[in-house]
């Protein structure tokens, strides 16, 4: 009987492995899986770049070439890129192509970017090429200049500067910068986009340690979002001194009043009270009080009533106009009108007309017989005089008096009408002598003594 035979089917599947005759205790070979078929990456992958949008948001693009793996004929390719070379997820960007160029479009300009591309071959791909880097170009298409470029002055030294913008995509702002000359030093660099900018007089003042500059020329360009700058236009602006002030001064009271019609562009008035007098800074008003009290501050204590005074006006840059000057005189007070009464043993001395306006006091003389016996001063309208040992019997009176101002300046003397004083004074009547009237009603009558005595100790009693 013949023996046992042993039947091995045959698979058709390619064995690329080696029989491991240890692999089965059995003795019986293992088979290695497949290998998957592979393919070569693609080479020569080159990189250009140009700029793609000039706008608010600039874009770039990087145009890519490449060869196909050696002995393929891929049906499409898978290209990557990303700004970090490890092609991070997420981070890493990709798009198809079917030939061997494409253009990557949407980038950032002057940016870093990586990238690689694999092919596909039915349904197989590659592996990556060698990575290529490239920088995308930068935004450098300039925007068009500006138009209608002007300046000038205004005010009391702020300088102003007008254009009209380009209506360029790509504007993103106006580059305004403010020199001392053509080819001076550069005071300030200043951005804008609403077609007005104001450099002030204090901003110059600032830029110039405090000297201020009043001839300025000004360069203005318009800049893109990529910082590219288009073509200079400049213009200049020169401010002139300020004008005098117009000045008129009149005293009210013992203030000097000033009355000022400053020039459009002055920022302060400087002013000189006297010529001995340091100048101080006065702000710009219609009116400026010059007190009494100042002036005699000024004066060392004594008022001065004849002011030297000097105004000049002077702008935002310390440009000082020339000098507008006078004297504010303080006239003495006028004369007072003056009665003069007398009482049964006393004389009233009144003043009737009104005081000066700046009044201090009146000084009162009085006059017997033509001679002063008296000096008083006070700031009464009225003073009064009793009779004084020495005054006794009848004698003529006058009262001159004077009004003081407070810069002590004396009115002229006004002397009062000529009365008659019959004094009977307590030293007279002391004296022991004794008369009386007759009675009766003429004159001869009473002009006559009682005791028909008409004289007495040196003393006539006659009418």
């Amino acid at each position: 009987m013949p023996g046992k035979q042993r039947y091995i089917r045959s698979i058709d599947i390619p064995l690329t492995g080696a029989f491991d005759a240890g692999a089965d205790p059995n003795g019986t070979a293992a088979i290695a899986p497949p290998v998957q078929p592979s393919i070569g990456a693609p080479t020569n992958l080159a990189l250009t770049t140009a700029n793609e949008r000039n706008a608010s948001t600039p874009t770039s693009n990087i145009g890519a070439t490449w060869y196909p793996p050696p002995g393929t004929a891929p049906s499409s390719y898978v290209v990557q890129w990303s700004t970090n070379s490890a092609f991070p997820d997420p981070g890493t960007n990709g798009q198809g192509a079917t030939a061997t160029a494409t253009t990557i479009s949407g980038l950032i300009p002057a940016t870093v970017y990586y990238v690689r591309v694999a092919a596909i071959v039915a349904n197989l791909v590659s592996d990556w090429s060698a990575v290529v880097s490239i920088t995308t170009q930068a935004d450098v298409v300039p925007p068009d200049p500006v138009t209608a470029l002007a300046s000038s002055f205004q005010g009391s030294g702020d300088l102003v500067v007008t254009w009209v913008n380009p209506s360029s995509a790509n504007l993103k702002d106006v580059v305004v910068s403010i020199y001392t000359g053509p080819s001076g030093t550069l005071l300030a660099t200043l951005y804008n986009t609403t077609q007005r900018l104001t450099w002030t007089a204090a901003q110059n003042l600032a830029a110039t340690g405090g000297a201020g500059d009043a001839s300025l020329w000004i360069d203005v360009q318009a800049r893109s979002w990529g910082n590219t700058l288009s073509t200079i236009v400049n213009t200049s602006a020169s401010k002139a001194a300020p004008t005098a002030p117009t000045i008129s001064v009149d005293f009210t009271g013992a203030d000097a009043v000033y009355t000022i019609t400053a020039p459009s562009d002055a920022a302060r008035l400087s002013f000189v009270a006297d010529t001995s007098v340091t100048a101080r800074v006065l702000p710009i008003s219609s009116r400026y009080t010059y007190s009494f009290d100042q002036n005699r501050v000024d004066h060392s204590g004594t008022a001065d009533p004849s002011l030297a005074y000097s105004f000049t006006a002077v702008d935002g840059l310390g440009q000082a106009s020339t000098a507008t000057s006078g004297t504010a005189t303080n006239a003495a007070p006028s004369a007072p009108t003056v009665t003069l009464d007398v009482g049964q043993n006393e004389l009233v001395c009144r003043v009737t007309s009104a005081a000066a306006a700046d009044f201090a006091a009146y000084e009162y003389v009085w006059k017997k017989d033509g001679s002063a016996v008296l000096t008083q001063e006070s700031s009464g309208f009225e003073q009064q005089y009793a009779a004084q040992s020495g005054d006794e019997g009848a004698h003529s009176w006058t009262c001159t008096v004077r009004q003081r101002d407070l810069f002590g300046q004396y009115s002229t003397a006004t002397v009062s009408s000529t009365v008659t004083m019959d004094a009977l004074t307590i030293a007279y009547l002391r004296s022991g002598l004794l008369f009386s009237d007759s009675v009766g009603t003429s004159v001869s009558t009473l002009a006559v003594l009682k005791d028909n005595n008409l004289a007495s100790g040196g003393i006539s009693y006659a009418a």
